[in-house]
Order: structure tokens, then sequence, then C-alpha cells
């Protein structure tokens, strides 16, 4: 009979983490398992013992709280909260350490349609904590929405608690768990914020020394400006629902202008001069180091052409190290203010642009070829992936013959690869193109960015693409390029 060797655990578990199927929980925008999988997993585990313990450690590894608390033997519903029928002793907690000890992320969802869930009496977390006082030793990220009718954060907290997502939640409770976030999990780096209920002290985050990432829900949270200290290791700020004036944001930008801030995304409905305050500060502070740059800017002028916009977004351009730029504009102004100014000045601005993205939920758009060529031009030499909204009805007619003529000199050398073209319409058919448009458009994009892999022209909501009809030209010029010599 021959040797074997067994399969190692951790090897079993990670083949099944392959094959898994699952799904986004939008509340908390995690991946959670579908519920087939958990039937088939849960299957496995209790049919054979040597995947029990691998698959159990998926099965629990994203845990609601109380699906936890029922592993504790006399829970039970009581005059509307969950209570503990008797005393919890060592014994007691066998069947819950097994499961708890496997728990790396803690959800605490909150209501769902009609279903209210029932609270837990603060008793059974006082009982589980004289015992347990950190009941979750591998837990890494909590997500909770809307604060518990008796909010208990010492159990949300471990030694390698790395995040914490709060929605919906009393600003209370969020500064009493984050005073013991920085003194018991020193690898605390990511928290998020929305929408909050009550003042909030933002000396409670500025006191998270650690902190990397920090999203922030300003919308109905009421900042208080008391003493903070400037921590230096912040690298993603994202701020969103700005609507009543920039004097939060400031402050918080404040608190981090000792942070080297790579990534900054901005949110909301200010008028174009609270933009342009916030987007000063920006710069002053970040004029290094900031390479991701989001904005989604509701302007709420009257008048907004594109000179206007520029104007707003203007002290932007101190940003010297942007690579990956999104952008979204809306404005009350009827007038067209996404031109092909707009594309030139932003680009003339960011030279290292890698990625460049910008719309808007208007049609108050008016770019055409000349932005093409601005963007394959000396300022832009690194840009791999573009998406623009696009006026694809007047793209100049060409000879339809010169797309496969391998001596037609090239007008540049752009290395792009990814082309969204976005245009108006509910789909863009071909009906709207005169005179072979789709031909006369591939030409010019391959003349444009020669080393092109993907052009896909859709509509502003994606309900419709068109790939193969410019693609299949393209890649007809390329080959001709590659047999004639011209192109590697």
């Amino acid at each position: 009979m021959s040797d074997y060797m067994p399969l190692p655990i951790e090897l079993v578990e990670e083949i099944a983490d392959y094959v898994v199927e699952v799904t986004i929980d939008r509340q908390f925008r995690i991946d959670t398992l579908t519920a087939a999988t958990r039937r088939d997993l849960l299957s496995c585990a209790l049919s054979c013992s040597a995947f029990f313990h691998p698959f159990m450690r998926i099965l629990w590894r994203a845990s609601e709280l109380i699906w936890l608390l029922k592993l504790l033997p006399g829970l039970k519903v009581k005059d509307g909260f969950y209570i503990l029928s008797g005393k919890l002793d060592e014994a007691a907690l066998e069947r819950f350490d097994i499961y708890s000890s496997m728990v790396k992320t803690l959800v605490y969802p909150g209501p769902k349609g009609k279903y209210i869930t029932i609270p837990v009496n603060k008793s059974v977390f006082t009982s589980l904590a004289l015992l347990r006082p950190r009941p979750f030793p591998s837990l890494t990220h909590v997500y909770c929405e809307t604060s518990p009718a008796t909010f208990f954060h010492e159990i949300m907290i471990s030694p390698v608690l790395e995040s914490a997502f709060f929605k919906f939640c009393r600003s209370e409770d969020i500064i009493a768990f984050l005073s013991v976030v920085k003194d018991d999990a020193p690898t605390f780096q990511s928290l998020t914020l929305g929408s909050l209920h009550g003042y909030f002290d933002l000396a409670s985050v500025s006191q998270l020394q650690n902190l990397r990432v920090f999203d922030l829900d300003v919308y109905l949270t009421a900042i208080e400006k008391g003493p903070v200290s400037h921590p230096r290791c912040l690298k993603q700020l994202d701020l969103h629902d700005i609507i009543y004036g920039p004097s939060n944001v400031l402050e918080v930008l404040r608190m981090y202008q000792n942070s080297d801030v790579e990534s900054f995304s901005l949110e909301g409905a200010l008028d174009g001069e609270g933009f342009q305050t916030i987007f000063g500060m920006v710069s002053s502070q970040w004029s290094r180091s900031v390479t991701t740059l989001v904005l989604r800017l509701n302007i709420m002028e009257l008048e907004m052409g594109s000179e206007e916009l520029l104007d707003v977004i203007g002290p932007l351009h101190s940003l010297h190290n942007v690579q990956f730029f999104t952008g979204r504009f809306t404005a009350l102004s009827k007038v067209v203010y996404l031109t092909d100014t707009v594309v030139s000045s932003l680009c003339n601005g960011w030279y290292n642009l890698i990625h460049f993205d910008i719309g808007s939920h208007q049609e108050n758009v008016n770019i055409t070829m000349a932005s093409l060529k601005t963007l394959s031009g000396a300022n832009c030499p690194s840009l791999k992936r573009v998406s623009i909204p696009f006026d694809i009805l007047h793209v100049p007619s060409v000879d339809h013959k010169e797309c496969d003529n391998t001596s037609f000199p090239l007008s540049s050398s752009h290395q792009l690869e990814f082309l969204t073209l976005i245009v108006e319409g509910k789909e863009p058919d071909s009906h709207d193109f005169v005179d072979g448009g789709f031909t006369s458009l591939a030409y010019h994009l391959d003349t444009c960015f020669p080393f092109l892999k993907d052009v896909c022209i859709t509509t502003r909501g994606g309900r419709m693409e068109i790939r193969d009809e410019v693609m299949d030209v393209i890649r007809r010029c390329q080959g001709a390029r590659r047999r004639d010599g011209t192109q590697l």
C-alpha cells in the first residue's frame, strides 16, 4: 500500500475559498456567503471531520452578533428583550468559544423593512464580559447600522481590530468605542462614519494616531470644534453629503494637515465659492502627496459655464501628482459646461494622469474630437484608461479605405489602452451614424491611440454598449501595421 500525505487543513480552507459563492451585502458593502453556499459548507462540515474546522471557519468568518449570542445557553426573549435565564460559567461557554474564535467580521444590522431587531438586554453583555472581556480574539472588522438599544462597545474590540463601519449610530456610542480602540486596538486603521446622530467631537478621531482611512458622511453630523491633535498617518480621506457650507469639511482638513494624504474624495452640494475654499486648503496641504482624486459636485450656481467650472476646480491644479481622477459635475445652469476647454485644462494641470474619468448627470456636454487629440498629446503621456462624455454624431468623415493603409502616418504613439465614450440618447444605435460613422470614428481613434485594447460606446446609464463595430476596424489597422513592421 503506497504512502500518502494528508491534505493540510490550511490548504483545505484555501481551496474552499475559491469555490464558495458570495453576494454583496449592499447595506455594508461587503461580501457575504450565499444561502446555497452556507448550506453546502455546513453539510460538508458535518459529514467529514477533516472538513469541520476549515469549513466552519468560513461559515463563521462573518457573523451577525445575534447568531453568536444565541450560542449562549439560556438566551431567550422576555418582555421584548433577549435575556439570559441562567448564569454563565466556563462550561456554558465551551460551544460559544469554538465559534467566537473564528469570527473576523462582526455585523450588527439595522431594521430590514418591517422587521425590527429584538434588542439585547445589557445584562447579557455584562455577564459575558465578566468571563470573556474580549470574546472575539480574531475580530478584524466591525459593521453596525443604528445603535442598538443597549450598545456595548467592549465586545466589538480585539487586539487585531483593523476597521469599523458605523451608520445611523449615536455619536456618544461611537466616541466611547473609539476611546477604547485608541489603547486596545493598535492595528486599527480604517473608520467609516455615516449619518451620526448628535454632536460629534473630532477629538475622538484625532486620538487615533495610526488611522490610515477616514470616511465621513458630513450630512447631519454636527462637528464640535474642540482642540484636536494632528495625526500623521492618514492616507485616504473621503467626505460625503456636504450641503450646509464648507465649515465642517475645513475642520476635518485642518485635523489632517500633518498627514500626507494620497487619496481624497469629496461629494456634496455647495456654491462655487464653498468648493473653491475647500480645494484651496486641499491643494495647500497635500500638493505633492495626492495621487487619487474623486469629485462628485453639485454646484449650486445659476450661471455655470465651462469657465466658471474651471474657476471652481482651479485650485486643484496645484496637486502636482494626481494619477487617478474621477469627476462628476452637476449644476443648476442649463449652459453647456463640460467642453473641450475643460478637458484641456484638466490635462494640462495633471501631467501624471493614468486614469481620467469625467461625466455629468445632465446633457450639458460638448466634448468632441479635439479632446481626444488633447488626451493623446504630450501633456498626458501616461494615460491608460479614459472615460468621457462624447459628441459622437459630429465625427469628421474619412475615406474608409485609408483605415487599412499601412503607410498612412499616425498622429500619436500614445499608449492609451481602454477608452469609454458616453453618448446621449437611450442607446448608441447604428442609425445615429451616417456614411459609415463607426468606421470614421475607429479611424480617428486609431490614429490618436494606436495601442487601444478596448473601446466601449455606451449611454450614460450604461444600458447599451457597442464594442465590436469599432474595435474590429481598429484591430485591422493594428494588424496591418504589424505586418508592415510599423507597430510592435
